[in-house]
């Protein structure tokens, strides 16, 4: 795989936490590849310091990534001369056209790339997520309007959510439908406890749907996928494919149906738990790449060595 995204995590590191110039924010951290000087595309999602220890979560962009052996990377800290390092635009490849860590205190809720900032909605309450913060959703929802980036023309996407539900009835998840269920494409839970995901033609022949059942239950978190690869509808729990492909009967519109996440649609059957990590990208992700997302962001031994 190409130009991975993949979460480095520190928790608690009382050598970090000693040395690094800047407690309070990290500014002066940096990554590189094995070699110890190629500088690495990083974003830092959070970083604290609190009795000598640091915490924090970052997204670093690693060139390539390979089944058959170890990538290393390293860190460096400490240097009192070092401005901001982060580039977290650099770290989503160009097929990404919106993530959103979830993480602000309040309003507005933005993503790292593409400039879509939320434009209305009764928005969530900020709590602790899968990665670091995430937004608490009871009877709430954030729009984010008609953004000509979450508008996916390329025929293929991939959508995809960390979620925690109190709730498995039928509620939104991500969505870009309007009240006919017509609009682009749409992932929620269906039913009690099935994942479905949706790709739409308004002017072709109708909304194409696939679901899988019995994957979750309440009070645990979940990594839920939805891939068009242009022909056939996927759906992922956990970095596992549930079941067979679904053919699509149309292609997916282009058109202004506006986004939202924590709903189906604004204001309509809305989720009750706690959503993390949205991504939208308009390319098929391969198996390969929903598996490796999965287990990196849900191991608990990605801390740093």
């Amino acid at each position: 795989m190409a130009n991975f995204p993949v979460l480095v995590k520190i928790t608690n590191d009382a050598d970090i936490g000693s040395h690094v110039y800047d407690p309070s924010a990290g500014h002066d951290i940096r990554f590189t590849s094995s070699d110890g000087v190629t500088l690495l595309k990083y974003e830092r999602e959070s970083f604290s310091t609190a009795g000598g220890a640091a915490s924090g979560s970052f997204w670093v962009k690693i060139p390539k990534l390979l089944a058959s052996y170890d990538t290393d990377i390293y860190i460096y800290y400490g240097n009192s001369n070092a401005p901001d390092g982060q580039d977290p635009a650099q770290v989503w490849d160009s097929n990404y056209k919106a993530v959103f860590h979830l993480n602000e205190s309040a309003a507005p809720y933005n993503s790292v790339i593409g400039s879509v900032t939320s434009a209305g909605g009764t928005y969530p309450a900020q709590t602790a997520g899968k990665i670091s913060s995430a937004q608490d959703f009871s009877a709430n929802d954030i729009s984010f309007g008609d953004n000509s980036a979450l508008r996916i023309a390329e025929n293929q996407i991939t959508v995809s959510a960390w979620i925690k539900p109190s709730s498995v009835a039928t509620q939104g998840l991500v969505s870009k439908i309007n009240g006919s269920a017509v609009g682009q494409y749409g992932l929620w839970i269906r039913g009690t406890g099935m994942a479905e995901f949706l790709v739409d033609n308004i002017s072709g022949s109708g909304y194409t749907f696939k679901r899988t059942f019995a994957i979750m239950s309440v009070g645990n978190w979940y990594n839920l996928v939805g891939v068009y690869d242009g022909t056939d509808i996927k759906v992922y729990s956990n970095g596992i494919e549930q079941g067979t492909p679904v053919a699509a009967t149309s292609n997916i519109e282009n058109n202004t149906t506006p986004f939202v996440i924590g709903a189906i649609q604004l204001n309509s059957a809305r989720f009750n738990g706690i959503i993390d990590e949205v991504r939208v990208s308009a390319v098929e992700r391969s198996a390969a790449w929903i598996k490796f997302e999965y287990y990196n962001i849900n191991s608990v031994n990605n801390e740093l060595n």
